[in-house]
């Protein structure tokens, strides 16, 4: 007696176009992914031409995660609707549903960008720039600082990819023309506090540009001496960094230190 063949299962495809969001354009070059949502691992990729389409083909049924970015667009889901915001929706693939042309809009980033100067208005290189997303109220009170970006040789900084939101941004650092321990730049928000309540919001949306620059002010750095035996720490690690308006450090950190003794003094 012959053995019957198992009939071969049906297979489906997941097929669409990728656009802005904001302006509904085609976005070529964009990366598109597609993987079961209970094996992650078993992923297929597509870049898009210039008319933006992917095609994905010879899927079983289930439930899959698609997922899209590209220059200037983060990593984002299909289904997403901002950027910052954790959300997934699975995309069911079988014979009730048709997923042959799938319209998937991606967000784009926001940017802030500008110039970073001295009390001298001359360019400020090599200075960190964060940026720092504020609440609803537009303060800095629970504020989200960021990692940041280095100023290049004219001062120019530039923070892509951004949710949109109100934000400010913050610069620190040591100019390069100072001796080591002569002087260091304040802690400066835009467009020139050293108070963070004076903090100048930027709202800025999906796919836009603000402009931020901030201007500096130097001042002679203060001297920190720390007693070791009152920390209790047989081995401590010192670490000094300027605290943010998160609450974290957001300053360029400074050395760490390794204590040998019952006492150290840390320079500024």
């Amino acid at each position: 007696m012959l053995a019957l063949a198992a009939p071969a299962a049906a297979q489906y495809t997941v097929a669409g176009q990728v656009v802005n969001s904001v302006t509904g354009a085609p976005l070529a070059r964009a990366r598109v992914m597609v993987a079961p949502v209970n094996d992650q691992s078993d992923e297929k990729n597509f870049l898009t031409g210039e008319d933006g389409r992917f095609r994905f083909e010879g899927l079983a049924a289930g439930k899959y995660m698609l997922y899209g970015l590209r220059l200037g667009y983060p990593l984002q889901t299909f289904g997403q609707r901002a950027l910052g915001r954790q959300f997934a929706s699975a995309l069911a693939v079988g014979p009730k549903h048709d997923t042959s042309n799938i319209p998937f809009p991606l967000i784009p980033g926001a940017v802030i960008a500008g110039r970073v100067t001295d009390e001298a208005g001359d360019p400020a290189d090599s200075v960190l720039v964060r940026p720092i997303r504020l609440n609803q109220r537009q303060t800095l009170m629970s504020a989200q600082a960021l990692p940041g970006v280095w100023t290049n040789d004219r001062g120019e900084y530039r923070i892509h990819t951004l949710p949109a939101g109100v934000w400010t941004v913050a610069a620190s650092g040591t100019p390069t023309w100072s001796m080591p321990g002569e002087n260091v730049f304040l802690a400066t928000y835009h467009p020139d506090a050293t108070n963070p309540a004076l903090a100048k919001p930027l709202t800025v949306g999906a796919g836009e540009t603000v402009t931020a620059d901030i201007r500096l002010s130097t001042a002679r750095p203060a001297t920190v001496m720390v007693n070791i035996q009152a920390l209790g720490l047989a081995s401590p690690n010192l670490r000094l960094m300027q605290e943010g308006p998160d609450g974290a450090g957001f300053t360029m950190p400074r050395e760490s230190y390794y204590p040998a003794s019952d006492s150290v003094t840390i320079p500024g």
